[in-house]
């Protein structure tokens, strides 16, 4: 019998991502640390070179100071240094397309990666079958630190056009995913979260703001013209 699929993952106001999002289930999550761990094991080998050309320069106790400094840091730091710097992708999940959210749905923080991975060694144990008992496959070192691995599906940039200076990569993420989805959202969550990213963008980009009391949904459509609305040739007015 097939283990049963993980509940989505609803966030209510998220920065980075803020609509429901597919959870990642046990089989990609372990591809992706499958892949993650062959590159891990090919950069360590590399390493282990190295150290062993420094002990045909140095003495032996150099070389082996400095892998077991080299090999510390690989091993806790590998994934911590992947998550922040892009925005919860390691190299595996970056190929599957899966990404780590705090529970907010805003990016990971130092605090929450350190928490995870450094219970990594016991969810290598123990983590699969946790993970088959929870209902957003969620590992030992993700109920710890309160995160949740989603699928990465946001849609490619592209559909806005006359971005305004400012707009990170994640922030245009979060406006292509709400206009790709807002459509299948029920009416009373597509209006509520609308209101949430009208608040966000007039603080951001105050010069944006629209002087109409329509719906906020028809506001965000005027801050942030969209291809499909108009066409990428039309000035803007």
């Amino acid at each position: 019998m097939s283990p049963p699929a993980p509940e989505p993952v609803r966030f209510v106001a998220g920065l980075d991502v803020v609509l429901d999002r597919p959870v990642a289930g046990l089989p990609t999550r372990m591809l992706a640390a499958a892949l993650d761990y062959l590159v891990l094991a090919l950069v360590w080998a590399a390493f282990s070179a190295l150290t062993v050309a420094i002990g045909r320069v140095a003495d032996l106790g150099t070389a082996a100071l400095v892998w077991v400094i080299g090999s510390f840091l690989l091993q806790w730091g590998w994934f911590v240094v992947f998550e922040l710097a892009s925005g919860g992708r390691s190299p595996g999940k970056m190929v599957v397309r899966l990404r780590t959210l705090d529970g907010s749905g805003a990016r990971i923080g130092l605090g929450a990666s350190l928490i995870r991975n450094l219970l990594r060694p016991a969810d290598l144990l123990v983590g699969p079958l946790v993970m088959l008992t929870s209902p957003q496959s969620r590992r030992i070192g993700d109920i710890a630190a309160s995160t949740v691995v989603v699928h990465d599906d946001a849609p490619d940039a592209g559909v806005l056009r006359d971005l305004p200076d400012g707009l990170s990569t994640d922030d245009v993420r979060m406006l292509e995913a709400w206009f790709a989805r807002a459509a299948t959202l029920p009416e009373d969550r597509r209006q509520a979260l609308a209101a949430s990213l009208v608040t966000w963008a007039e603080r951001r980009f105050p010069s944006r703001a629209v002087s109409t009391d329509g719906p906020p949904e028809a506001r965000l459509d005027q801050m942030f013209p969209r291809r499909s609305a108009q066409s990428a040739d039309q000035p803007m007015k």
